[in-house]
């Protein structure tokens, strides 16, 4: 078994309220094709990170879009 070296109480908590609903500027730092499970589609799934609203600055997104 592995040793693992890790402390939670270093780390800070990290919030993950809702994000309001709303038109948000983001870079894209993730992107997979894949296939859907019964193979007759395509989906582009995205990992964005959020930027230009201080609130919401580096909160990580995923979202899937389906584009067959």
């Amino acid at each position: 078994m592995a040793l693992l070296n890790f402390n939670a109480n270093e780390y800070e908590e990290q919030s993950f309220e809702l994000i309001p609903a709303g038109w948000y500027q983001g870079v894209v730092v993730m992107s997979d094709l894949g296939t859907t499970k019964d193979g007759s589609g395509v989906y582009v799934k995205l990992q964005v990170r959020l930027q230009g609203n201080p609130a919401y600055n580096d909160r990580g997104v995923v979202d899937q879009i389906h584009i067959k």
